[in-house]
Formats: structure tokens, C-alpha cells, sequence
């Protein structure tokens, strides 16, 4: 039951994704989709946001709060790619990613990210919101959960 829950959240996410913008999809990789989510769960209780927050991350719909920068700023640490004041470690950012790009080119992903990080909030909650949400906006391809093919 579990398993068909989460491949229609696949589903789903993966459809969702490719009508939203017609971005390519680039599914993450099982085990780091397993980090997010285990990391993601204690940052909910440390943040106090709504849960339903995973099922925003991907594909991107995490609207600009307090309370949402501090969940993203728990989880940049927890995954342990938070530098300071919200700025991210871009080094470390795509080792974790890596797995899941490694068919691409991740010069252009890196100076994006880069890019993103230059941007400031008025407090490091507002400036990691910032940063993902450049990142997500301008990335060429759209990340999700699972890709199905049939």
C-alpha cells in the first residue's frame, strides 16, 4: 500500500512538473531522495512548519517565510552543505547531487548556484530562501522524486 502510495506521488510530482514549466525532468537519486526525506522529517519538528512541506520541495512550490528559511536552513545543515548566514558550501552542495547528474554538464549548474549565493535576506532564513528558490527557478531542468516510464 505504501509502495503504490508513493508511486502515484511520483506520478504525480513527475507530471506536474513536466506540464508546470516543460522543463526536463531529472529524477534524484534513490538514495539522496532517501536523505531529503529522513533529514526533511527532523527539520520539520526543528522548524515547525507544516509537514506537507516535503511534498513541496519537488517539485519547487515553497512560498518565501520565516518559518519555511528555517526549515531549509535546518536542512542545508543537516546535509551538512550550510557555510553561514544562510550562504551555501556550492562544493559540497553538488557532491551530495552528483549521483543524480551524472549524465550532465554541472559547470552551468555550479555557476548558477553561485550566482544564487550572492543573493542576501534580511536574515539567514531569508537568504537560504533566496537562494533556492534562484536555484529552482532558473535551473534548466526540473528535479523530481521519480520518473515513470511505461
Amino acid at each position: 500500500m505504501l509502495f503504490n502510495i508513493f508511486l502515484i506521488f511520483g506520478m504525480v510530482v513527475a507530471a506536474h512538473a513536466g506540464i508546470e514549466d516543460n522543463k526536463p525532468i531529472l529524477p534524484l537519486d534513490s538514495d539522496l531522495v532517501s536523505l531529503i526525506t529522513r533529514k526533511g522529517e527532523i527539520c520539520v519538528k526543528e522548524s515547525g512548519v507544516s509537514p506537507a512541506i516535503m511534498h513541496n520541495l519537488l517539485p519547487w512550490r515553497v512560498e518565501e517565510s520565516e518559518v519555511n528559511g528555517k526549515f531549509l536552513l535546518c536542512l542545508a545543515k543537516e546535509l551538512e552543505f550550510h557555510e553561514k548566514d544562510g550562504k551555501l558550501k556550492v562544493d559540497r552542495f553538488f557532491d551530495l547531487f552528483r549521483q543524480s547528474l551524472k549524465s550532465l554538464d554541472v559547470e552551468p549548474y555550479k555557476k548558477l548556484f553561485e550566482r544564487c549565493n550572492e543573493l542576501t535576506g534580511k536574515n539567514a532564513y531569508y537568504t537560504v530562501y533566496k537562494i533556492a528558490n534562484c536555484f529552482h527557478m532558473n535551473s534548466p531542468v526540473k528535479m523530481a522524486l521519480h520518473v515513470l516510464v511505461f
